[in-house]
C-alpha cells in the first residue's frame, strides 16, 4: 500500500510513501517509525525531496522525559541522493536540547532553484522554561520525581539558544578548460529567542573573498507590537551562488559580486496580522562599486513607512546611465481587498551610454528593437491599466500608426532582426548590442489608485487613473539600423470617455538590410 499526499491536497507534495510504526508498551514506551518514499522528488518539481526517515522515539509512562536518541532522515530527488540530516534529542523537567546533524546536504537537491552546494555541520538548540513532559497527558504519575512534580513554567516563558557551524563546498567544475573551482563556504550563527525578544547575536556566511554578515535585536512591548533594528551587509556576493536568479542569460551567467548593506528600524508591528498598515518601519538599502549581469552598478533605495501613506525612492547609477523612482503607497489594512496601492508613481530614465550597459565580451540574440517590441508584448501582457497604456503608445508609434496590438510588433520585429542578423553575422546569426547610443523616458501614474494583490482589482474608488509618458531615442547605432532620434509622448486615462492619445516623430532614422 502507498500513500500520496497529493491526494488529500491539490498544495501538497505527490509522493509514494511505505512503512510502518511500531508502538511498544515497554518500560519506557517506545515508537519506531520507518518510512519510504518510492518517488522523491524536490519541491520545484512537486514532490517531496524525502527518500526515507527513521526514528526512534521513548518515553516512561511516568512522563519523566522524552528522547529521541536517533533520527536519520535521508534527502534526495529523482536523479539521485541529496544528503541525509541525523539528529537527537531529550526533554526532561523544563529543559530540551536537540541536535540536527547536516551530511552532505545538497540544497540544489530540494529545490532547483537553489545553489549547487554540499553542507555539512552541526545545528543545535538549548531550550529553557519549559513545561514538564507530563503536562503533555495530565501531569504524569505520583511516581515522578517531585522536580517534575512542581509547577511547570508556561509556553510563555520559554527561551531558546541556537548555534551552528556550517561548512559546504561547491561540486566539482565540469569539464571546460576555463572552470574554476569555488571556494568552499563556511556558516556561524548564534541567536537567542523568546517568546517577546529575538537576538540574532552572529550571522556570518563567508566563501572565498564573498561574505554576508547580519545582526538583529526585535522585542515585544506590553501592547503586544514588536520593535527593534536589523542590519546587514554583504561583500563580493554573488546571489546566484545561493539563489538561481535566471535560467540562462546575463543574470545567470554574471559576473555578479554585491557589495552593500541593508538597515531596517521597526518602529512597531503587532503579533497579529493587521495588514501592512499595520506596520511602522523604515528601511534603507545600499549598493556601491557592484557588478550585476556583469554591469557596474550603485544604487539606493528607501521605504519610509513610519506613516501613511508610504514613501518610496530609489536610484540607480551603471556606466554613466541612470534610473530614479518616486511614488506614494497607501498601505492596507486586514480587511482591504488589496494589499496596498499605489497612489503615485514617477520613474525616468536617462541613459546617455546605452552602450555601457551590454556585459563585457557577450553578444545578445535579440536586437535592441527585438527587445524593446518584446518589452512592450510584456507590458501589455501585464494587465494592467499602466501596462496596457504604455503598450499601446509604444506599439502605434512603432507601427507607424498601423496598429496598437502589441502582440503584433514582436514577429514582425523578429523577422526583420533575423533578416539583419544572418546578414551580419552568417555563420552565427547574433546580433550584438548597439555600438553607440542614447534613450531618455518618463512615466508618471497619478490619480486612481493602482492595487498590489493578485485578483484585487486594479483601480480602486476615486479619480480615474491618469498616465503620462514621453521619451526619446537618439544616436542610435546598431547591426540592423541606424537613428539619429526618435521622440514619442503619450496620455491616457482609464475613464472611458478619455481615450489614449499618443504622438510619435521619426526625425532621421535609416534600417540597415
Amino acid at each position: 500500500t502507498e500513500l500520496d499526499l497529493r491526494a488529500l491536497s491539490d498544495r501538497a507534495p505527490a509522493t509514494r510513501l511505505q512503512g510502518e510504526l511500531r508502538l511498544a508498551t515497554t518500560r519506557p514506551a517506545a515508537l519506531d517509525v520507518d518510512l519510504r518514499n518510492l518517488a522523491p522528488a524536490a519541491w520545484s518539481d512537486g514532490g517531496l525531496p524525502v527518500a526515507s526517515l527513521v526514528a526512534h522515539l521513548e518515553a516512561p509512562w511516568s512522563g519523566e522525559f522524552i528522547a529521541i536518541p536517533a533520527l536519520r532522515l535521508a534527502l534526495a530527488d529523482a536523479k539521485g541522493s541529496g544528503g541525509e540530516l541525523r539528529g537527537h534529542g531529550r526533554w526532561e523537567a523544563g529543559k530540551a536540547q536537540v541536535q540536527v546533524d547536516l551530511d552532505q546536504v545538497q540544497p540544489a537537491r530540494l529545490d532547483a532553484r537553489l545553489g549547487a552546494w554540499r553542507i555539512a555541520g552541526p545545528l543545535r538548540a538549548e531550550i529553557d522554561h519549559l513545561p514538564a513532559p507530563a503536562s503533555l497527558w495530565g501531569g504524569g504519575a505520583a511516581a515522578a520525581p517531585a522536580s517534575a512534580a512542581a509547577p511547570a513554567a508556561t509556553l510563555d516563558g520559554w527561551s531558546a539558544h541556537v548555534t551552528g557551524r556550517l561548512a559546504g563546498s561547491a561540486p566539482p567544475p565540469g569539464p571546460a578548460s576555463h572552470a574554476v573551482v569555488p571556494p568552499p563556504m563556511a556558516l556561524q550563527l548564534d541567536a537567542q529567542l523568546r517568546a517577546d525578544a529575538l537576538q540574532l547575536k552572529q550571522f556570518e556566511l563567508k566563501a572565498g573573498a564573498a561574505s554576508l554578515g547580519a545582526t538583529a535585536a526585535l522585542t515585544r512591548g506590553r501592547n503586544g507590537a514588536w520593535q527593534g533594528d536589523a542590519h546587514a551587509q554583504w561583500a563580493r556576493l554573488d546571489p546566484g551562488a545561493w539563489v538561481r536568479l535566471a535560467e540562462s542569460g546575463p543574470l545567470h551567467d554574471g559576473p555578479n559580486a554585491l557589495n552593500g548593506a541593508l538597515t531596517l528600524h521597526l518602529a512597531g508591528a503587532p503579533a497579529a496580522w493587521q495588514g501592512l498598515a499595520g506596520i511602522h518601519a523604515k528601511a534603507d538599502l545600499v549598493l556601491a562599486d557592484s557588478l550585476l549581469a556583469g554591469l557596474a552598478l550603485d544604487a539606493r533605495a528607501s521605504i519610509d513607512a513610519l506613516g501613511a501613506p508610504w514613501t518610496v525612492s530609489a536610484e540607480a547609477h551603471s556606466g554613466g546611465n541612470q534610473a530614479h523612482v518616486d511614488a506614494s503607497i497607501s498601505p492596507g489594512d486586514a480587511r482591504a481587498d488589496a494589499l496596498a496601492v499605489i497612489d503615485q508613481l514617477h520613474l525616468s530614465v536617462d541613459a546617455p551610454q546605452l552602450h555601457l550597459l551590454a556585459p563585457p565580451g557577450q553578444g545578445r540574440t535579440a536586437s535592441p528593437a527585438l527587445a524593446a517590441a518584446s518589452a512592450v508584448d510584456a507590458l501589455a501582457a501585464t494587465r494592467t491599466i499602466p501596462g496596457a497604456l504604455i503598450a499601446k503608445a509604444a506599439t502605434t508609434v512603432a507601427t507607424g500608426g498601423k496598429t496598437d496590438d502589441a502582440r503584433a510588433l514582436v514577429p514582425a520585429v523578429a523577422a526583420s532582426a533575423a533578416a539583419a542578423a544572418r546578414s551580419a553575422d552568417p555563420v552565427g546569426g547574433r546580433a550584438s548590442w548597439p555600438t553607440r547610443g542614447a534613450a531618455k523616458f518618463d512615466i508618471q501614474l497619478s490619480g486612481g489608485r493602482l492595487a498590489i494583490a493578485d485578483g484585487a482589482p486594479g483601480r480602486h474608488a476615486g479619480a480615474p487613473l491618469r498616465i503620462v509618458t514621453q521619451g526619446e531615442l537618439s544616436d542610435w547605432v546598431g547591426p540592423q539600423f541606424k537613428l539619429a532620434r526618435l521622440q514619442w509622448s503619450a496620455h491616457g486615462s482609464s475613464d472611458p470617455k478619455a481615450p489614449l492619445a499618443e504622438r510619435g516623430k521619426v526625425l532621421k532614422g535609416k534600417k540597415i538590410a
